[in-house]
């Protein structure tokens, strides 16, 4: 689990994981709106040191949202919202990656 509130991973419905990066409030309001979350309305989590304070129900909101949708949904939806975000892919993964 993150030390930073706004960054964790989270398991994709096809049990991929992607490391979400969502600190600026604006990031939050695309985030709900993009994945349809019923937060995107709650003024309690509108700012930074809202979500903080209710971070155990944020990330299991987010973890919900995300756990959803199959990988390739979710990058294609955060991806559209310009969101930050990176697969987490297991070592023999990233052995086969280009980049390995």
């Amino acid at each position: 689990r993150s030390q930073r509130s706004g960054a964790r991973q989270h398991r994709t419905r096809d049990g991929r994981w992607i490391y979400l990066l969502i600190l600026a409030d604006a990031h939050w309001a695309k985030l709900t709106e993009a994945l349809a979350m019923p937060e995107r309305s709650d003024e309690d989590l509108k700012r930074l040191r809202d979500r903080k304070a209710q971070r155990e129900r944020v990330e299991a909101a987010v973890s919900e949202a995300i756990g959803a949708l199959d990988f390739a949904e979710a990058k294609a939806k955060l991806g559209a919202a310009g969101l930050g975000f990176h697969e987490v892919m297991p070592l023999e993964r990233v052995l086969e990656s280009p980049q390995a």
